[in-house]
């Protein structure tokens, strides 16, 4: 029986990995009324963040990117 629980144990905090439910993509813009694009930005299923080019502002189009389970790394 206290075998069980050790395993238990060492086996939950593998389990545990939290990753978004979403991830996006964002095309960044100069102003607010998006006249020139800035930069483009993607956050994976797995939570990482990806800068493909330019600069991050407050002005931005944002595509949701459904993350499936499990989630894959390498999407979309």
């Amino acid at each position: 029986m206290a075998g069980v629980g050790v395993l238990a144990a060492i086996t939950a905090p593998l389990v545990a990995i939290a990753y978004p439910k979403n991830g996006w993509d964002r095309v960044y813009f100069d102003d607010a009324a998006h006249t020139t694009q800035v930069g483009e930005q993607t956050l994976y299923c797995n939570g990482q963040p990806h800068m493909w080019w330019g600069i991050s502002t407050p002005y931005f189009d944002e595509t949701p990117i459904d993350c499936h389970d499990p989630p894959d790394p390498y999407y979309p």
